[in-house]
């Protein structure tokens, strides 16, 4: 764990970076998870800069929030600029899988409109067992 927070610091180190070399405060932003980068986050925050927060569980196949049902009061508490979420969808892939994760996004948009903060969405189009199996055929 010591690893990625020295790597989240690495980050950090660019984006004062950009800061030193006059980046305008309205061209530079952050992006760090709360769990490594909480630091990162409020420093970046109490100085007026563009922060953004990871929401959700990493390195899961299906999106779940990073903190369970307390994702607001995360977010309340670091007040991130945007709120940032990746999902792995595919339109083809498992359909309960697929409602489970749009159920999730619609709570964390409408918690975000009316909170009025912004939303960073990342999406993975992950190939399903079928898709895989016709790749090697659209290759050739």
């Amino acid at each position: 764990m010591v690893t990625v927070a020295n790597r989240k610091h690495v980050i950090s180190a660019g984006f004062q970076q950009a800061i030193a070399d006059q980046v305008p405060k309205d061209h530079v932003s952050i992006l760090v998870d709360e769990e490594f980068g909480a630091a990162i986050l409020r420093d970046a925050a109490s100085e007026g800069y563009i922060t953004a927060a990871s929401v959700e569980k990493s390195g899961q196949q299906e999106f779940e929030f990073a903190y369970g049902e307390d994702f607001s009061q995360h977010m309340q508490a670091f007040d991130p600029t945007f709120a940032k979420v990746l999902v792995r969808y595919n339109p083809e892939g498992d359909v309960a899988l697929n409602q489970h994760q749009v159920s999730r996004l619609k709570r964390l948009s409408d918690y975000l409109h009316r909170a009025q903060r912004l939303f960073v969405f990342e999406l993975l189009v992950p190939a399903s067992p079928v898709q895989e199996e016709d790749l090697p055929n659209t290759l050739n």
